[in-house]
């Protein structure tokens, strides 16, 4: 099979298990011959948009690629636990499409024939909340130093500064950067809003194309991140406050962060409630399991599954190592 064919079969394979997950959790109908029209041009508008996103597909691409999107389309809605008869689950059955109540006209709906969107597909507003890096570790140490001779730290002694959100990426390396190339895939806030903003140490909630200083991150650095800190909660309680009566109630709040421990979790909750969500694959992951994960999703094109935070589980066994990242070749 030509290596473009086997990306598009994972792409909209991909595309089709967030789609059903995402149905799932809000308790919209799953694929039946009676919903099967809505559902299919939605998950068909997931799979166009991902495709066509990775593979640079401005031209109508070949049949053999058309196939390989409806093969991958198919195999997502095989490995979705569906409902079969006297309560059996699509996991019990032995992978036939009739064993997953499939009829025959629902197949010809996941056909994959044009390569453009079918169908509008309203996305919920969404913004994320990031995780700071370690303002006192070993990486911001060198960024911090007078005789650093690198770009970023060049820029951070100038009055301009640099980025907050590239300056965390350096301090943290591949956990920050999984996290902040998600979000700005990802997010999709309330007009006029920005979509990404990330915790700092003092000073709340800040924008991640905001441009610090040396003397901001050296003032960072002076505050632990600890949930019982007036100089860390405060903030943080202020600014949440603040968003969440910006944001509106439709707009999902997402923490992308370490959720095992309740120095981010905590003060949010606080404010937020049932509004604030997480990443449901986090559970059990480290850090550096967690930035590969993101940035895997990123290169798909897929989102990852958002949980209310209250009454969520935060602690889990380890999940399987993941698979070692492939780049799709232009």
């Amino acid at each position: 099979m030509p290596k473009r064919d086997g990306c598009a079969i994972a792409i909209a394979r991909l595309s089709v298990r967030a789609e059903l997950a995402r149905r799932r959790e809000t308790d919209e109908p799953l694929p039946s011959p009676g919903s099967a029209v809505p559902a299919i041009q939605a998950y068909r508008h997931a799979a166009a948009t991902s495709l066509e996103a990775r593979l640079d597909s401005a031209a109508p691409p070949r049949a053999s690629l058309r196939r390989a999107a409806g093969c991958g389309i198919r195999k997502g809605l095989r490995e979705f636990p569906y409902p079969g008869e006297n309560g059996a689950s699509a996991g019990q059955c032995d992978g036939s499409l009739e064993d997953h109540r499939i009829e025959p006209e629902l197949v010809e709906l996941v056909e994959f024939h044009p390569m453009t969107p079918t169908a509008a597909v309203t996305r919920t507003p969404r913004i994320f909340l990031l995780s700071p890096a370690d303002c006192a570790g070993k990486r911001a140490r060198m960024v911090l130093s007078n005789r650093a001779r690198f770009d970023l730290a060049r820029r951070l002694r100038t009055p301009e500064g640099a980025p907050l959100g590239e300056v965390f990426s350096f301090m943290s390396g591949l956990y920050f950067r999984g996290k902040l190339a998600y979000a700005r895939a990802f997010s999709h806030p309330p007009e006029g809003m920005t979509g990404i903003f990330v915790i700092t140490p003092s000073r709340g909630l800040r924008p991640a194309d905001e441009r610090v200083t040396v003397e901001r991150l050296r003032g960072f650095s002076r505050v632990p991140i600890d949930e019982e800190r007036p100089g860390y909660r405060r903030p943080l309680l202020r600014d949440a406050r603040g968003l969440a009566e910006r944001v509106g109630a439709e707009c999902e709040i997402v923490l992308l962060g370490s959720v095992a421990t309740g120095k981010y979790v905590e003060p949010l909750q606080e404010v937020l409630g049932e509004r604030l969500r997480f990443p449901a694959e986090f559970v059990g992951r480290g850090d550096m399991s967690r930035g590969g994960l993101m940035l895997r999703c990123v290169d798909a094109g897929t989102e990852l599954l958002y949980v209310p935070l209250a009454g969520a589980s935060r602690h889990g066994p380890r999940p399987p190592k993941l698979s070692p990242r492939r780049f799709l070749m232009p």
